[in-house]
C-alpha cells in the first residue's frame, strides 16, 4: 500500500511539472485548427542559442544532435531532453574554428559524425560518443557550398543551396552523383537546405524531408526521381517563435525573420516522429507527420 502510493504520488507530480511545461503548447496553440498533414504533438523549450544548421535524432543516444552556425560561434551540439519541464538542455559542446561557419552535420558511420562549413567548404570528422574534432577535409569541388546533410548508411546526402542532392561516399567522401530536385511540373527547386532522410515503412521507399531556405514549408523527396511529392506549411511553428520574441522583449523594433527561419529536421525512428526547429529559435517542435 505505502509503495502503491508512493507511486501514485509521483506520478502526480509528473503530470503536475509536465502541464506547467505545456504551457507554451497550451498558450499559442489552444485555438489553433488542426491539419490533416501534421499534429505538434509537444514543445520543448530550449534556454541556449543556436543558429540551427543541422539536426538529428541519434539512435544509439536516443538523443538530439546538432550543429549551429555564424563566424566566431559555430559549434556542435549534444543535447538531453529534461520531460518533466519539457526542455532540451545542452549538454556537450564543441566549438569550431572560429573562421568557420558551421553548416549541416550526420551520422557517417559507427563511429563519426561528418560536420559541414558553409563557403570554406570544410568537412569536420567528429567523434560520435564525445564530439570531439578528429580531422578535417576539404569538401569535393561538385558540392559549391556546404548547406545541409543527412545519410542512411550508404550515402551521405549533401545540399549546397542549388537544386542538387549530391550522393558522396562515406568511405571516401568523394561524390557519386547528383540528383536535380524538381517539382511536380518540373521545375528546378533550388535553395535546399537542411535534409532528414526518411524511409517510408508502409511501402520501403526512400525519402528526404528539406527545408526550403526562407520557406515556411517543407519538402518531401522521392529519392528515385527527385520530383517533391509533398510540402507541409509549418508556418505555424515559426508563428509561435515570433510571437514568443515579440512577447518577452516588448521593446524590440521588429522582427529578424531572415535570421530566424524554420531550419532543422530530425527523425526519430522508433517514435515515429520528427522533431522541427529554425535558426536561433526558442523552440523544439515534436510532431507527427502525415
Amino acid at each position: 500500500m505505502v509503495i502503491l502510493c508512493f507511486t501514485t504520488i509521483l506520478i502526480f507530480i509528473n503530470l503536475i511539472l509536465k502541464s506547467e511545461a505545456s504551457i507554451y503548447k497550451d498558450k499559442y496553440l489552444l485555438n489553433q485548427p488542426k491539419s490533416k498533414d501534421f499534429e505538434i504533438i509537444d514543445i520543448y523549450f530550449r534556454p541556449y542559442s543556436c543558429f540551427t544548421q543541422g539536426l538529428l535524432f541519434d539512435q544509439s543516444r536516443r538523443q538530439l544532435t546538432e550543429s549551429c552556425g555564424w563566424q566566431g560561434d559555430s559549434k556542435a551540439l549534444f543535447t538531453k531532453f529534461d520531460e518533466q519541464t519539457s526542455q532540451v538542455l545542452l549538454d556537450t559542446q564543441v566549438n569550431m574554428e572560429k573562421n568557420h561557419f558551421g553548416e549541416g552535420i550526420t551520422i557517417l558511420n559507427q563511429d563519426k559524425y561528418l560536420a559541414m562549413t558553409w563557403k570554406d567548404r570544410v568537412f569536420y570528422m567528429m567523434d560520435r560518443q564525445t564530439l570531439k574534432i578528429l580531422s578535417t577535409e576539404a569538401i569535393p569541388n561538385e558540392i559549391k557550398e556546404g548547406w545541409g546533410a543527412t545519410s542512411n548508411g550508404t550515402y551521405v546526402f549533401i545540399t549546397d543551396g542549388s537544386e542538387f542532392i549530391h550522393f558522396v561516399d562515406p568511405s571516401s567522401l568523394q561524390v557519386l552523383k547528383s540528383l536535380k530536385v524538381v517539382s511536380q511540373k518540373g521545375t528546378p527547386i533550388r535553395n535546399l537546405n537542411e535534409l532528414e532522410y526518411f524511409k517510408d515503412k508502409t511501402n520501403g521507399k526512400d525519402f528526404i524531408w528539406t527545408n526550403i531556405f526562407l520557406q515556411d514549408s517543407i519538402a518531401k523527396i522521392d529519392l528515385e526521381t527527385g520530383m517533391i511529392i509533398k510540402r507541409v506549411n509549418l508556418k505555424v511553428l515559426s508563428d509561435v517563435q515570433e510571437a514568443y520574441i515579440k512577447e518577452t522583449n516588448p521593446r524590440l523594433v521588429g522582427y529578424d525573420k531572415f535570421n530566424s527561419v524554420l531550419n532543422g529536421i530530425a527523425y526519430d525512428e522508433i517514435e515515429d516522429v520528427f522533431y522541427i526547429t529554425g535558426k536561433r529559435w526558442s523552440f523544439i517542435f515534436k510532431v507527427k507527420l502525415f
